[in-house]
């Protein structure tokens, strides 16, 4: 024990965290936390105007998330100190930081945009799908016919939160730090512009607006998660997703192949997955054909945004 108190005591935090600090904070850094300040001021500014002037029912927020937070800056301090001298573990711990950082401004975020006061626009992804002859009540009556798919299919779909959070780790491992940039800086921006979106464009999902007996309790708890919120009325379940349009499930499904497509060993099995995953997004009834092809649109936009903002200020 004296030993760890005589260690805890030579060490000037002083100068290891003010004058330290500084000198290894990149401007990748400063992207990436000003995307991250970004989402956080719109979630006040959210949360303002619904307690001004809408009133709707306010989901809680695990406060168990609030307190880690502190204890991952921690971790990613320590991460960008030692990164000079253990590059693969410096960018492992800013990694691992950075990634649950990302999962608690997500949910954070959420809790705010879906207090949106604007109505659904379900029945104009519906009409958007008949245009182009697309039936998602038709292609899940198919697809719960072939027994062996549903199995294919809730499998890869599931795999959509692991690799949302193992990819940024897997490639601090791999000491692509170059890599890790893109992916947390696209990520964060495709997060921005989804909310943006959701919240002057709200949606209910196909579970709130068709009519089958394969819609899952899941897809109903978000519809019902909805009309709790905007009738005043307690929030009664925390189970399914949160937004349909445009799909996050697609956009990090994409955002995290195009972080591998240098790695084709990894690259091409996720290739086989994540087709099966972007299908059983339609398939199972999760999302519009509209949501899909939104989710293409921003994941490119989020990558070639992450590029300039990359290219233009480091």
């Amino acid at each position: 024990m004296s030993v760890l108190t005589s260690f805890w005591q030579r060490i000037d935090f002083f100068e290891l965290f003010i004058k330290q600090l500084p000198r290894f904070y990149r401007r990748q850094d400063a992207i990436l936390h000003s995307i991250v300040a970004l989402l956080f001021f719109a979630s006040l500014l959210m949360g303002t105007l619904n307690a001004q002037f809408f009133h709707f029912t306010v989901m809680d927020f695990p406060t168990v998330f609030l307190t880690a937070v502190p204890g991952l800056i921690v971790v990613w301090c320590v991460g960008v100190l030692i990164h000079a001298h253990y590059q693969r573990w410096g960018l492992f711990l800013t990694s691992f930081s950075q990634s649950f950082l990302f999962l608690v401004l997500m949910c954070y975020v959420i809790c705010w945009t879906i207090t949106t006061p604007f109505p659904p626009i379900d029945r104009y992804l519906l009409h958007f799908d008949d245009f182009f002859q697309f039936s998602t009540l038709g292609l899940m009556t198919w697809t719960y016919q072939q027994h062996w798919l549903i199995h294919i299919l809730n499998f890869c779909y599931d795999t959509w939160f692991f690799q949302l959070l193992l990819t940024p780790l897997a490639l601090a491992l791999f000491n692509d730090r170059v890599e890790t940039d893109r992916y947390f800086i696209a990520t964060f921006v495709a997060l921005f512009i989804g909310i943006a979106i959701y919240y002057f464009l709200p949606t209910i999902a196909p579970a709130g607006v068709l009519q089958s007996q394969y819609f899952s309790p899941d897809q109903h708890a978000l519809v019902t998660r909805f009309y709790e919120v905007h009738r005043f009325l307690p929030v009664s379940t925390y189970d399914g997703g949160f937004i349909a349009f445009p799909s996050f499930h697609v956009i990090n499904c994409l955002l995290v192949m195009y972080a591998w497509r240098r790695y084709a060993w990894v690259f091409l099995p996720l290739l086989v997955v994540n087709i099966f995953s972007i299908f059983s997004t339609m398939a199972l009834g999760y999302h519009y054909l509209a949501d899909v092809l939104a989710a293409f649109v921003i994941a490119y936009a989020s990558v070639k945004l992450a590029d300039y903002l990359l290219k233009r200020f480091s």
